[in-house]
């Protein structure tokens, strides 16, 4: 044990594990408000309300007809360690620091990759575009809203795989494990599927010769997503969950509704859009704009970034249309939009921004200090933002106050703020805020809550007043 303390001593006073470290910290100390939140929204559907997650037959019944089971299988083991949700929250908590540092690393080693001659840009580039990534509010619903663990387990795997590809191509051992960490992914959120696309992208931009042995993994990789198509073509679960998915409209009558779901997601990444667990879109978004200059910058890059030296950008965007596109291609959502679907999206979209700050500071002179400013702002500005969205997220009641402020016609918002307040016992306000749900939308639910406050001596929705938000929730 003592050669072991040795060893670990001698590793974290290499100079060489310093920006790990300072990644880690930083990103620790930002998201230690998350230690304080609880259960909320699908959480008590996803892991309360789930045998599969509470109970080891259920889970293991489910395994072969059931979707995402290794998710299912790490709530089960949540459960059982009896942690509570500081728990869960711990278990988030590691799957993105464990995602940061595979992003810094894959980004060291992609960078000189696709840009040679600016090699020397390629370290303190990957470390600020992980810590961009790390720190932008949108990731908070990925780790403290308890069951947006989907997109961190999937992630922590997915970069495994494409880490040990970048790493050795062509060696049989690391090419089988990352075929391996390939279908974990896969089995924690089907959407880790676009893996082989991210592997031929790089290859694409690469301007020197593809690596030797890059074909095998390559072909591993497209063989595992073809295997996982296969399956979601003919699993119950899955047939079930399409099924589902398709009952919301046609593959392309809500092709308008993802593109309103684009332009939220976008200007939730730009800081311009407050961040809601439960969005309604604007009818009158620009809907199409998005895709049509996304698609035409994408377009003008790639013909010309091999020869002009912005691979990296494509790659950038490449990256985040890729991981969006399961989301917001064919299959309709019943949620056309939320802050976990940027989750890998958002290195992808960091790498310009850390690029072109690193470029300029390493420009010198007065540019540096501007660099120097700008890189202060990008990093302070999205760590208030993230504690902000800590401290709603970390209160139920705060979080559907949140989304009755922006959308006051939304039904499901009153009714599930009525709900939170249910739960702490405060029935006159919630018996307040289910009855405007309830005058906005007959609904079910609503009305099965009022049958149970009408028995705790509460009086009915006779004449219901517009409620508005308590002060302080």
């Amino acid at each position: 044990m003592a050669v072991g303390l040795r060893i670990a001593r001698t590793r974290l006073l290499d100079p060489a594990a310093w920006p790990a470290l300072a990644l880690l910290l930083l990103v620790a100390l930002a998201f230690h408000p998350g230690w304080q939140a609880g259960l909320l929204y699908d959480d008590y559907r996803v892991i309360t309300g789930d045998p599969r997650a509470r109970d080891w037959a259920a889970w293991w019944a489910d395994a072969p007809h059931g979707i995402r089971p290794l998710l299912k299988l790490s709530f089960l083991l949540n459960w059982r360690s009896g942690l509570g949700p500081p728990g869960y929250f711990a278990v988030n908590l590691l799957l993105h620091l464990g995602n940061t540092l595979l992003l810094w690393r894959i980004g060291r080693l992609l960078l000189p990759r696709l840009a040679p001659d600016q090699a020397a840009l390629a370290a303190p580039v990957a470390w600020l575009a992980a810590l961009l990534f790390a720190l932008h509010p949108v990731q908070a619903e990925a780790v403290t809203y308890l069951s947006g663990r989907s997109s961190p387990l999937m992630a922590l795997f997915l970069l495994g795989s494409f880490l040990l590809w970048l790493r050795r191509p062509g060696h049989l051992p690391s090419d089988i494990a990352a075929g391996v960490a390939f279908a974990l992914a896969l089995a924690s959120r089907e959407t880790a599927v676009v893996l082989p696309a991210v592997m031929a992208l790089v290859l694409w931009l690469s301007p020197a010769p593809p690596p030797n042995g890059w074909r095998l993994p390559l072909a591993l990789a497209a063989v595992v997503a073809a295997a996982a198509l296969a399956v979601l073509a003919g699993h119950p679960g899955y047939r079930a969950f399409f099924a589902g998915a398709f009952a919301h409209g046609e593959p392309l009558t809500h092709l308008p509704d993802a593109a309103r779901g684009l332009h939220y997601l976008g200007m939730r990444w730009l800081g311009l859009q407050p961040g809601s667990i439960d969005p309604v879109l604007p009818v009158d978004a620009p809907a199409w704009l998005p895709l049509v200059a996304l698609a035409a910058l994408a377009c003008f890059a790639g013909e010309r970034g091999r020869r002009r030296r912005l691979a990296w950008l494509v790659f950038g965007l490449g990256w985040a249309l890729l991981h969006l596109a399961p989301m917001y291609s064919l299959v309709p959502r019943a949620e056309p939009a939320n802050d976990r679907h940027l989750y890998l999206a958002a290195w992808g979209l960091a790498l310009p921004l850390a690029w072109g700050l690193c470029r300029l500071g390493a420009v010198g002179g007065w540019r540096r200090g501007v660099a120097a400013a700008l890189l202060a702002c990008l990093v302070a500005a999205p760590t208030s933002g993230l504690q902000a969205r800590h401290r709603v997220l970390g209160d139920e009641a705060a979080v559907w106050t949140e989304v009755v402020r922006q959308a006051p016609a939304h039904a499901r918002g009153w009714h599930n703020l009525g709900l939170a307040l249910h739960r702490r016992g405060r029935l006159p306000e919630a018996r307040t805020h289910y009855c405007r749900a309830l005058a906005l939308q007959d609904n079910a639910r609503s009305r099965l809550a009022m049958e149970r406050l009408i028995r705790a001596g509460q009086p009915d929705c006779a004449d219901p007043a517009p409620a508005t938000p308590a002060a302080g929730l």
